[in-house]
């Protein structure tokens, strides 16, 4: 009896810190042609409903916690860089993307690179999305 209490026990301890973890989510920006994190970048997010305006940080990384995130979707769309995920790299329409955040968390998500020749390999609870910088005409037509 005390054996399995024991184990129980265990495994409660176990389980508690895995549940926690499994509402962060990491969302790394990569240089579509070198796969380099970007690093210098302000990201609009949209969690769920709310907006947010977030930089990376020291590893070039963007955290987020999804616990209790209705409805159950990412969107992101950094400013000053040319989005990857079209089929041409000049959307500007990143926004209108919307990731579950079950599957980011699940799985994992990469994004499409039309830019480059950089890629990556899914990770539960992180979204990799690619990125290039703007040229000085895409920039000077703001």
């Amino acid at each position: 009896m005390k054996r399995s209490i024991l184990a129980f026990s265990a495994l409660l301890l176990v389980s508690v810190p895995c549940s926690a973890q499994q509402s962060k989510i990491v969302i790394k920006m990569l240089n579509a042609k070198n796969g380099h994190s970007i690093s210098d970048a302000s990201v609009n997010i949209w969690l769920g409903d709310d907006y947010l305006l977030k930089v990376p940080d020291a590893k070039d990384e963007i955290g987020l916690d999804a616990a209790g995130v209705e409805p159950r979707t990412l969107r992101v769309a950094p400013n000053m860089l040319m989005d990857c995920r079209s089929s041409n790299g000049h959307s500007p329409y990143g926004d209108r993307i919307p990731y579950s955040l079950d599957q980011i968390l699940s799985k994992g998500v990469v994004g499409a690179n039309v830019c480059g020749k950089a890629a990556a390999s899914p990770t539960p609870g992180v979204l990799i999305l690619f990125f290039r910088k703007m040229t000085f005409y895409e920039r000077w037509a703001l």
